[in-house]
């Protein structure tokens, strides 16, 4: 507030001084109050205040404290232990904090950092994402099919969990496609390394040892009675007769 140094009549000690002069300097002190002064109520003039020493109280439209980070605590807006004092923007904000905790914040516009986000609860980007370096997430569980990011961990445990490379052997694939393998010596009954859970889709059977001189014209090695646990291999000749004879197979099912 600012009183005028100047007043209408100078009043001094020993000198004598009418009524209208000591008026005329209260009323300038007055006006000077009432122009200059902050009233109770609504005040749309008061451009700062610089001499307070007691922070003011959030319910009187200040946080009750006298830092950055005090207020921001007082406010249970965040939790951090980086300065912020000397913050001039958003991005700076943001990259001073180097991996606070959020708790229920929204951003609705861009959010630029060089440390690290670490979210416990839900994270939900409704734009655009870009990320410098590779992002982290937990790896869902082995046949997990929701709307949870698929690690590259996820990913490789997709193939590889549900598989044996041995023969006989299987690989179940994500979607749920079963592809199974093996051999024997001699045609006989084959049981699958794993029971499809549902169907079989096909079963090929073929001939893997050198077919004797005697007969040259085996035309057809075949499966008998497919199950989803297994089949019946048979070879067949030229004269319609089963042999015996090493073989391989391949099946595929769901």
């Amino acid at each position: 507030m600012t009183i005028s140094p100047a007043y209408p009549d100078l009043l001094q000690n020993g000198n004598p001084a009418d009524a209208s002069q000591v008026m005329a300097d209260f009323y300038q002190i007055q006006n000077d109050v009432n122009a200059n002064a902050a009233h109770n109520g609504a005040n749309s003039d008061i451009t700062s205040l610089t001499g307070l020493t007691t922070p003011l109280g959030i319910a009187y439209g200040g946080t009750g404290a006298s830092s950055s980070a005090a207020a921001l605590t007082a406010l249970g807006a965040l939790s951090i232990t980086n300065n912020l004092s000397d913050v001039a923007s958003a991005s700076a904000a943001l990259t001073n904090l180097g991996g606070a905790a959020l708790t229920g914040a929204a951003f609705t516009g861009n959010i630029s950092t060089t440390g690290n986000i670490s979210a416990a609860g839900t994270l939900a980007v409704a734009g655009a994402a870009a990320f410098s370096t590779t992002p982290t997430f937990p790896t869902a569980a082995y046949g997990t099919s929701s709307t949870a990011a698929a690690t590259t961990a996820f990913l490789t445990q997709a193939f590889t969990a549900g598989q044996s490379l041995s023969t006989p052997g299987y690989l179940k694939l994500p979607g749920g496609l079963i592809i199974q393998w093996g051999g024997g010596t001699t045609f006989s009954a084959v049981t699958f390394p794993v029971t499809f859970p549902n169907a079989v889709l096909s079963t090929v059977v073929t001939v893997s040892s050198p077919v004797s001189a005697g007969h040259p014209a085996v035309f057809s090695a075949i499966e008998d009675s497919a199950t989803t646990s297994g089949f019946t291999a048979f070879a067949w000749l030229y004269n319609s007769t089963a042999e015996d004879y090493a073989f391989t197979w391949i099946a595929i099912g769901y």
